[in-house]
């Protein structure tokens, strides 16, 4: 098969995909991948924080504090 003739169909079905996916939001309020979006960003905060606790201790140490 060529890829002439594979292209059109990938863009096909990545079309058919974004508008399934579009079609299956709620029209109001937030959905299932928005709720996960702003648990995973809350959970990358509470890591960033961890990380910079560490970073802060490691450096004391360090410094001899």
């Amino acid at each position: 098969m060529s890829s002439f003739r594979l292209r059109p169909v990938s863009v096909l079905l990545v079309a058919s995909f974004c508008a399934a996916a579009l079609a299956g939001c709620p029209k109001n309020g937030e959905g299932p991948a928005e709720r996960v979006g702003k648990s995973m960003d809350k959970g990358a905060a509470a890591v960033g924080r961890g990380i910079g606790k560490t970073g802060d201790a490691i450096e004391d140490a360090a410094t001899g504090q």
